[in-house]
């Protein structure tokens, strides 16, 4: 993943990797987590929901910029943890 960051100008690329790394867990973790924590935890799933999405944008514009509006977007699956991050920040845990 460094290495394509490094291709593509990133400024440190090795810093963005690990935020990367470290994002993905996190997201996933309030997503899972907010389910076990009663009334705060709807906004936990929602927040970490919204990570998701953020995180899933930014891989689709740096490292599949080739696939937006093809089939090839649809048939991955990336466009479904979009949709389910998206899900879970609109929806939180209702």
């Amino acid at each position: 993943m460094v290495k394509m960051f490094e291709s593509g100008g990133m400024p440190a690329p090795d810093v963005v990797a690990s935020m990367v790394a470290i994002g993905e867990v996190a997201a996933g973790s309030a997503v899972i987590l907010g389910g076990l924590l009663g009334a705060a935890g709807h906004l936990v799933t929602r927040l970490g929901g919204g990570a998701v999405v953020v995180i899933m944008t930014g891989a689709f514009y740096l490292a599949h910029s080739d696939w937006f509006i093809t089939p090839k977007l649809f048939m991955s699956e990336q466009i479904f943890i979009f949709a389910l991050g998206l899900y879970f920040a609109i929806k939180g845990n209702n």
